[in-house]
């Protein structure tokens, strides 16, 4: 059943999932087989890039999405299996593309708990998602290092990218803040395949009517406040006490823009009383130093 249901799911160029395509047609072009012939692909020039890093989590949740929506319930231990099949066919048709490009991918499974981070809700089906994908990917964790050029298991950072042009994709915002460590990065967004930089990556902001997250710069002291709507918790919610309205009365009060640097939002946020409890709450919980 699973089987079918997977061998089912709605693919695009290169037989990958359509989200992961779609990614991969950003950076190569569509073949015959794309999903929507009349789709207008902005197309990105890969060549001045070193590295891909690929979350295998996003590789997984793009399988699961792309299925009819009732394949990731019917999954379990027993199913594992033919999932990581998928997934090791796809690593390779991506190996595959990248192979001669000049750009070296690199697959990661990073531990989100050295991250400090809470699941935010169980409950929600991108919880529950996101769980699915650990359990997948940690059943078979160590095959990955023979499919897989290279291969991170563990850790958080990319503290090898020092001064090196690096294209992510991940739907998980707390990778994002690897930027510190690189010379540039840059997100190809699953489904939409858009290239986001730095100076967009506010967008992973959830959506609220405390502040416009347009104008918050991106780093991790917003985002341990604010949350991320999938997985990082916001700091503070009680009746007296709101970390995202603190975030947006200090946006307007200082002025905050997307170039704003994070020094800059710790010093206007110790500057405030309230602020200041919060900074003081998430500071022991910062880890992108």
């Amino acid at each position: 059943m699973i089987k079918e249901l997977l061998d089912e799911r709605t693919t695009g160029s290169y037989g990958l999932s359509v989200g992961t395509s779609i990614v991969m047609e950003t950076l190569f072009g569509s073949d015959h087989l794309v999903y929507k012939k009349d789709r207008v692909i902005e197309r990105m020039d890969y060549r001045p890039y070193s590295y891909m890093y690929i979350n295998l989590y996003t590789i997984v949740r793009n399988i699961l999405s792309s299925a009819d929506k009732t394949t990731a319930d019917l999954i379990n231990k027993s199913s594992y299996r033919t999932i990581l099949e998928v997934i090791y066919t796809e690593v390779e048709i991506i190996e595959s593309l990248l192979h001669g490009s000049g750009v070296e991918p690199v697959w990661y499974m990073f531990d989100y708990s050295k991250g400090l981070i809470e699941i935010k809700n169980v409950s929600t089906k991108a919880s529950k998602l996101f769980l699915l994908t650990k359990d997948v990917l940690e059943y078979d964790k160590d095959e990955f290092s023979a499919i897989c050029t290279n291969y991170i298991r563990g850790g958080i950072k990319l503290t090898d990218c020092k001064d090196k042009r690096v294209i992510m994709n991940t739907h998980i915002t707390q990778d994002l803040l690897n930027h510190k460590y690189t010379n540039t990065l840059v997100n190809v967004e699953s489904v939409t395949g858009a290239v986001i930089t730095k100076m967009n990556f506010n967008k992973k902001y959830p959506k609220s009517a405390a502040y416009d997250k347009k104008r918050l710069p991106f780093n991790e002291v917003i985002l341990r406040m604010v949350g991320d709507g999938l997985l990082i918790r916001q700091a503070f919610k009680t009746k007296e006490f709101d970390s995202r309205k603190i975030v947006g009365r200090l946006a307007d009060e200082f002025n905050w823009t997307p170039l704003t640097s994070e020094d800059t939002v710790i010093r206007n946020i110790r500057s405030d009383a309230d602020g200041r409890d919060m900074y003081n709450a998430v500071k022991l919980k910062l880890i992108y130093k």
